[in-house]
């Protein structure tokens, strides 16, 4: 069994989450790594770290996305759409939903 030292590790010592650059697993391979590729990986990992906090302490969004194809059957001054128009309006009402529900981190219900 191979054994390494603290300096070989970005912080001095493994690390047990394999998406941060200290992680090594049980068996090591012979390699030889590069000191500014470690050093890429772990500002890598601490920006994913920082986006997941963040957007884990902002909550659900307070935005709300408003989809004109919802609001096209209310337009002032039109009374009838006809047929080819609104099989298309239709298309793209369900493209837009897709989208929200995409967006806000939802499954669309069909």
């Amino acid at each position: 069994m191979s054994r390494i030292c603290s300096k070989h590790f970005v912080e001095g010592k493994p690390s047990k989450n394999p998406d941060h650059p200290d992680w090594k697993p049980s068996i090591f391979p012979f390699e030889k790594e590069n000191k500014r590729f470690n050093e890429n990986k772990m500002a890598r990992f601490r920006r994913v770290q920082d986006r997941t906090a963040a957007a884990s302490s902002c909550g659900p969004s307070s935005t709300a996305v408003v989809c004109p194809a919802a609001a096209a059957d209310t337009v002032p001054g039109i009374d009838h759409v006809p047929e080819p128009l609104q099989l298309e309006l239709s298309a793209y009402q369900q493209m837009c939903q897709a989208a929200t529900m995409m967006i806000s981190g939802r499954e669309m219900i069909t």
